[in-house]
């Protein structure tokens, strides 16, 4: 599979690293600096001038709390005002989504990051409580859809949040921690697929930068499953030299750049390009990966509850 990287791959714009939550699986987006900062509005302009020039599609504002970022607002004229055809996303835990929606500035899509309705639960995470923030996104036209990853806190009521969001026109992502699971871990994952594909039907594979399983419900409405266990499927040769890989769960996903203008492809940083020549990094790094191939090491996909019952060592489904 031969990836057209500037289409498929997104660049991820790390433009804070301040976040009010407190999730104990985050990666940060492979960000390692502890000193609370934002990025400064040149930076952010030159990367987008740069996004613009590499004719780059996609284009995610993430964090951090992307919504703590003293200046979002201007970031994101500065975006439509430079690149207005580029598809623009914002990855949050809806921290200042209030503010932000007033200011009716145009984006593309909302990625509203979730861990549970309960109080005692989401206290534990991001610290928001998220149904104020879904009834708001549900009377506006705005193409939405919601993160949870699955912790052993969250998985008994996913099939109600899932029920919530999809009759509000709102799109699920469900994304497992990325490591390894116990037996019993793999169970509760096998009866809760099983449940919501009796309700929404079979999963179909989805396969892009990063393959996921997906269900689409109607034209604007889906439910997918991205899960580490896939990889051992799917491997990119862009992997293949890392010495991380035998305990990495996440593969190509996206370019990052972060506040201090390193440009990375992956959480490992295997390949971190510093300098002060932001566009000469950026096309560097999706330059490399535009060579890069996928290999599929089986011929016939299995499903989820396939991929996890061969961890169990018992039967397919």
């Amino acid at each position: 599979m031969e990836l057209k990287a500037y289409e498929q791959i997104p660049l991820r714009i790390l433009i804070t690293n301040k976040c009010n939550g407190v999730c104990y699986f985050c990666h940060a987006e492979g960000s390692s600096n502890q000193n609370e900062r934002d990025m400064d509005l040149a930076t952010f302009q030159q990367i987008i001038m740069a996004a613009r020039e590499l004719s780059i599609k996609r284009i995610v504002l993430s964090g951090g709390e992307p919504t703590l970022a003293a200046k979002l607002e201007q970031m994101l004229h500065i975006t439509r005002e430079i690149y207005p055809a580029v598809m623009v996303s914002i990855t949050t835990n809806g921290a200042n989504l209030d503010f932000l929606l007033k200011k009716n500035i145009a984006f593309d899509k909302l990625n509203l990051s979730i861990s549970s309705f309960h109080e005692q639960i989401y206290s534990r995470y991001q610290r928001i409580n998220p149904l104020p923030v879904l009834n708001m996104l549900s009377d506006r036209k705005l193409n939405t859809n919601v993160n949870i990853v699955v912790t052993k806190d969250n998985y008994r009521e996913l099939e109600y949040i899932i029920e919530y969001c999809i009759d509000r026109h709102i799109s699920v992502k469900l994304l497992f921690e990325l490591r390894n699971y116990c037996s019993e871990e793999l169970t509760w994952q096998i009866n809760l697929i099983k449940n919501i594909e009796n309700k929404y039907g079979d999963f179909f594979w989805n396969i892009d930068n990063i393959p996921e399983l997906r269900n689409n419900i109607t034209e604007n409405r889906y439910i997918s499953i991205k899960h580490p266990y896939f990889n051992q499927y799917f491997t990119w040769s862009f992997c293949s030299k890392c010495n991380k890989k035998e305990h990495c769960f996440e593969r190509l996903c996206a370019v990052r750049i972060d506040e201090n203008r390193n440009v990375f492809p992956c959480l490992n940083r295997n390949e971190n390009m510093t300098g002060s020549y932001i566009k000469n990094n950026i096309q560097k790094c999706y330059s490399m990966l535009d060579r890069v191939e996928m290999t599929k090491d089986i011929k016939v996909f299995p499903s989820l509850k396939e991929v996890l019952f061969s961890k169990l060592k018992c039967d397919f489904l």
